[in-house]
């Protein structure tokens, strides 16, 4: 099953070790800490049109209606795949 995010971050760079490999750990953490803060800021109807928006998006990439795109749809089963995931973070 295939569920749309309930948030995306977007950071500058990511943390790297002293040998510049990804800081998984400080990653998790810092991830952790973010959506903390987001629950602590942001009300149920924020969340709805963030799922909304990306639910829009997801379709307007598979050309599909919206409305076939529900909460448990199976992403693969409407055409998405690893071209198409692609254009979708391309934007």
């Amino acid at each position: 099953m295939h569920r749309v995010p309930d948030r995306v971050e977007f950071l500058d760079r990511l943390p790297r070790t002293p040998i510049g490999k990804i800081d998984k750990e400080l990653l998790r953490n810092q991830s952790a800490t973010a959506a903390s803060q987001t629950r602590q800021n942001n009300t149920h109807s924020t969340y709805s049109l963030t799922a909304d928006q990306i639910r829009l998006d997801i379709a307007q990439v598979l050309d599909l209606p919206d409305e076939m795109l529900t909460d448990d749809a199976q992403l693969l089963d409407h055409g998405l795949d690893s071209l198409r995931l692609i254009k979708l973070v391309e934007g």
